[in-house]
């Protein structure tokens, strides 16, 4: 079987889900013996759909990843003008958008299961943080949330700055006892500047959110995060493809991979602030893109260097932030030089570095040496 995919174009070059769905999808295609056929996101408009093999029921399919609602509407219509279905993935359809099935993480129950967690932790006051406009997964998080806490819930929004944002909140912080974060790059870079401003985790505020990734456990303090198990994704994905592909008739399927919490040092710690209720904040309004922020960047490019790294690699990264010649760590490390070298350049090109100096700079200009080392230092 052969398996056409079309990938939103900035999530197939920048995002971690992206990378962790199409994992999952090429070990089901690779245990299943099926075949994954890239159409090209930039000019899927001019693909000659008619060479796609059909189905049993007749008509061709594809699947489509992505989470920008306004870039999925716009595809799904031309797929739908062409007459080919179409299986969605980590995005909720439009409203009125005819889909074949769709396959993604159920966040409307995480934000219930991060919820109850902050409850058991006697948080009574929860802020939603970070949502950003244009994103399919971070609209259903802010429904959910606002259904369930009503005009008490407090949501601050993503306008393309976390810096921003983070401010807002901060100017806000004495109403709330705790926050739950869109992402777990929303999640560090908020750590960051509460600690910033004096504010204590989890002592003061407690942070929790979605995404455990090596950010969420190597971070100072580490995050309690709801697991997003974009592998299964892309597993469930193949599964649900080839089940459409085999049926007759017009059958529709959807498909919710729930998240898994685990807790770490930013919460479940006794907290007694009390809040005044505040409204629901303002409608979101798109403005800039969400990779195109600095500090989203920055996170992005840890997270990198964190899941390309084992135990070697980071004792060769933490000698680096020392300055230490590649000599000096390949006698250091009982490792030959051109083995060091080798990891060294296996680290510059996870990171999208060129040279050793840039990957020093990185280290210690951005304040992640203990992250990346990780050798933590407790800032509750």
């Amino acid at each position: 079987m052969i398996i056409p995919v079309i990938i939103e174009p900035i999530y197939d070059v920048e995002s971690i889900w992206c990378a962790e769905t199409r994992i999952g999808l090429e070990r089901e295609l690779s245990r299943k013996k099926y075949s994954l056929l890239e159409i090209d996101p930039m000019t899927y408009t001019s693909y000659d759909y008619q060479k796609l093999p059909r189905t049993r029921a007749n008509d061709r399919l594809v699947v489509l990843i992505g989470t920008s609602p306004k870039w999925i509407s716009q595809a799904l219509a031309f797929l739908s003008d062409n007459g080919v279905g179409v299986l969605l993935v980590s995005c909720q359809p439009p409203e009125n958008a005819q889909v074949r099935g769709v396959v993604r993480i159920d966040y409307a129950a995480g934000i219930g299961q991060l919820l109850a967690h902050l409850s058991d932790c006697g948080c009574l006051r929860p802020a939603l943080y970070g949502c950003y406009a244009d994103s399919s997964a971070d609209l259903i998080k802010r429904w959910s949330f606002a259904e369930r806490l009503g005009p008490n819930a407090r949501i601050f929004e993503n306008h393309g700055s976390l810096a921003d944002c983070a401010n807002e909140f901060i100017s806000d912080s004495s109403y709330f006892d705790s926050v739950i974060c869109a992402n777990d790059i929303a999640a560090a870079s908020l750590i960051q500047h509460l600690h910033a401003a004096g504010i204590r985790i989890p002592r003061d505020i407690q942070v929790v959110c979605f995404g455990s990734s090596e950010i969420s456990r190597l971070f100072s303090p580490s995050i309690t995060s709801l697991t997003l198990d974009n592998t299964e994704v892309g597993q469930q994905t193949v599964m649900a493809y080839a089940y459409l592909a085999k049926t007759d008739g017009d059958v529709n399927i959807s498909v919710r991979v729930r998240g898994k919490l685990i807790i770490r040092e930013s919460s479940c710690v006794a907290n007694t602030i009390t809040a005044a209720e505040q409204p629901l904040t303002r409608e979101p309004v798109f403005t800039t893109g969400f990779y195109d922020d600095h500090e989203v960047q920055t996170f992005t490019r840890l997270e990198r260097i964190l899941l390309g790294c084992d135990t070697i690699d980071r004792e060769i990264l933490r000698l680096i932030s020392t300055e230490v010649t590649t000599e000096k760590i390949a006698e250091q490390l009982s490792l030959a030089v051109e083995t060091v070298r080798y990891r060294i350049r296996r680290i510059l090109s996870n990171a999208g570095l060129k040279t050793r100096a840039e990957l020093l700079s990185f280290i210690t200009g951005s304040g992640f040496g203990e992250v990346i080392t990780e050798q933590k230092t407790n800032q509750a």
